[in-house]
């Protein structure tokens, strides 16, 4: 038991906090559904890896080029 491993888990509450901005807004802009909430969050799971947004990021980019 130890605080060696605060920091990443820290910095990647604040990530998350920081890319789902929805959990800190208070206007009705945003759902707020625990579904559209999970949602988000899966999306946001599944872009965190590499591989994955760089092939969304092709994709996006073809149909400008």
């Amino acid at each position: 038991i130890g605080k060696s491993g605060t920091h990443t888990i820290e910095r990647d509450n604040s990530n998350t906090r920081h890319y789902l901005a929805r959990m800190t807004r208070r206007t009705k802009v945003v759902s707020k559904s625990v579904e559209m909430v999970d949602l988000s969050l899966r999306l946001w799971d599944h872009f965190t890896i590499p591989e994955n947004y760089r092939l969304w990021q092709q994709r996006f980019l073809s149909v400008f080029g």
